[in-house]
């Protein structure tokens, strides 16, 4: 059936069942016919058995025993004796012919009639009141019998039988009848399945179309029927593929923009770090001394080379979406202590003080610790980077009831005031920035920014009243069930 449409499997298997359904009618009506055949069939012979009379019965002279036409309940009545009956509905009501023949007790035929099927016979042997048969061992139809009243002698019992009755309806008529009641059905379901067709292939068309374009498009959900369900299931797929599709659309973007800009930002504190490298292997193959300057600018070049490899991986990392997939409770006390360690060669090398405090008390906040400590690293390297020499720069976690603080101070040169709406945007870099740090990549500001606003906290960026540069990293702290 594989090669068969919709249309053309629900005909054949309304073809296949009502065939059944014509040939079970066909099965009940022969069970019903027979059943009331040997019902009347046995009325008419206990109707004879009153009337016998033993010696013409043994004698095989009772007119009983003569052939015609039967009499009785079911075939008509005895005043059209001697002539077929041809009543309006046929079948049973018909006259037919009969034979009655008497057997002696060991079923030995009296008046030369056929011998009696097996089945009655084991019947009657048994002590039955009553046999009848019919099929393969009573080809002439139903043959019933039952024991005379004196039970004895060549009339011991008395069967009678008769042709099967004829079919309710005539083999022609009823085979029109069946192949018009298919014929019938086969339209019906023709007529049926079109609409449910069309619409299968209206969807097919749709989904397609659908699957063409990405599964952007949703498609047509009409009625409350199972097409209907099947449409909306195909529509959450498709929101579920689309999501799946802008994911990894997502992640290649992350993952090109890396490269480049590893290629880009990476290449030009890679060649200083190199240029370093090599003027202090020059100057240690001539015996020279090595300068303390130009050491100085090599571990800023490598530091800055590792800062921003993590400021890009923390950039792509919330482009992907992948942040706070793995947020748990974050002790932001330990974290300030770890940026602080971090930064101390930095600040030393470049002549800035470094200075950090956090409460006794542990402060905890729910959130993704490596985008957090990122934050803070970025906050505390650009006020080390852009501060002067002999400068300060202080760090600090501040704890109130459910929230904290962590500042960042330094008392630096600040930021023009036009241009700090602007610092938290991604690659911009202020006036000062620029003439003071050329090689700068503008991510740090904006993706602390970014950070804040993912977990729900805030970034506050501005110049202090005293001088310098202050940006403040601020939000809830985590409940204590936590």
């Amino acid at each position: 059936m594989s090669g068969l449409g919709l249309r053309g499997r629900l005909l054949l298997v309304v073809v296949a069942a009502g065939a059944g359904l014509l040939l079970a009618a066909a099965g009940a009506r022969e069970w019903v016919a027979r059943r009331a055949g040997e019902q009347a069939l046995r009325a008419a012979l206990e109707a004879r058995l009153d009337g016998l009379d033993r010696e013409r019965c043994e004698s095989g002279r009772h007119p009983f025993f003569d052939r015609g036409p039967l009499h009785g309940p079911g075939f008509g009545p005895p005043a059209d004796f001697g002539r077929p009956l041809h009543g309006p509905r046929g079948g049973l009501h018909r006259a037919m012919l009969f034979e009655m023949h008497a057997y002696a007790r060991d079923f030995t035929p009296t008046t030369a009639g056929p011998l009696l099927p097996a089945a009655v016979r084991e019947a009657l042997a048994a002590g039955s009141p009553w046999a009848v048969t019919a099929g393969a061992e009573a080809p002439r139809g139903l043959v019933g019998a039952m024991p005379t009243a004196w039970n004895s002698g060549p009339c011991a019992f008395v069967a009678l039988s008769l042709p099967a009755p004829p079919a309710l309806v005539p083999s022609p008529a009823f085979g029109l009848a069946a192949l018009g009641l298919l014929l019938a059905l086969g339209g019906v379901v023709a007529l049926a399945a079109g609409s449910t067709v069309e619409r299968i292939r209206a969807l097919a068309r749709e989904v397609e179309k659908a699957a063409a374009h990405r599964y952007a498009a949703t498609v047509t959900v009409e009625g409350g029927d199972e097409i209907a369900e099947l449409a909306a299931s195909f529509n959450q797929a498709a929101a579920t593929v689309r999501a799946h599709v802008e994911e990894v659309e997502a992640r290649e973007r992350a993952l090109r923009g890396f490269v480049a800009n590893t290629t880009h930002d990476v290449g030009v504190p890679l060649s200083a770090l190199a240029g370093h490298l090599s003027e202090l292997r020059d100057a240690r193959q001539r015996g020279a001394t090595v300068d303390a300057g130009r050491l100085d600018a090599a571990a800023r070049e490598a530091h800055y080379i590792g800062a921003l490899l993590k400021n890009l991986g923390a950039a792509a990392r919330l482009e992907t979406g992948e942040a706070l997939r793995d947020a748990a409770i974050v002790d932001i006390g330990a974290l300030v202590e770890r940026v602080a360690l971090r930064h101390a060669v930095l600040a030393r090398a470049a002549g800035v003080e470094l200075n950090h405090a956090v409460p006794e008390a542990a402060v905890r906040v729910r959130g993704d610790v490596t985008l957090l400590e990122q934050a803070a690293d970025n906050l505390v390297h650009n006020a080390i980077r852009y501060n002067r020499a002999g400068g300060h720069v202080a760090l600090v976690l501040e704890a109130r009831v459910g929230r904290f603080a962590l500042r960042v101070s330094d008392d630096g040169p600040g930021v023009a005031e036009a241009e700090l709406p602007r610092l938290a945007e991604s690659r911009f870099r202020g006036g000062e920035a620029r003439t003071r740090r050329p090689e700068g990549s503008g991510l740090g500001l904006a993706i602390a920014s970014e950070a804040a606003t993912l977990h729900g906290f805030t970034l506050s960026l501005g110049n202090a009243d005293g001088g310098g540069f202050e940006a403040v990293l601020a939000g809830p702290t985590a409940p204590a069930a936590d």
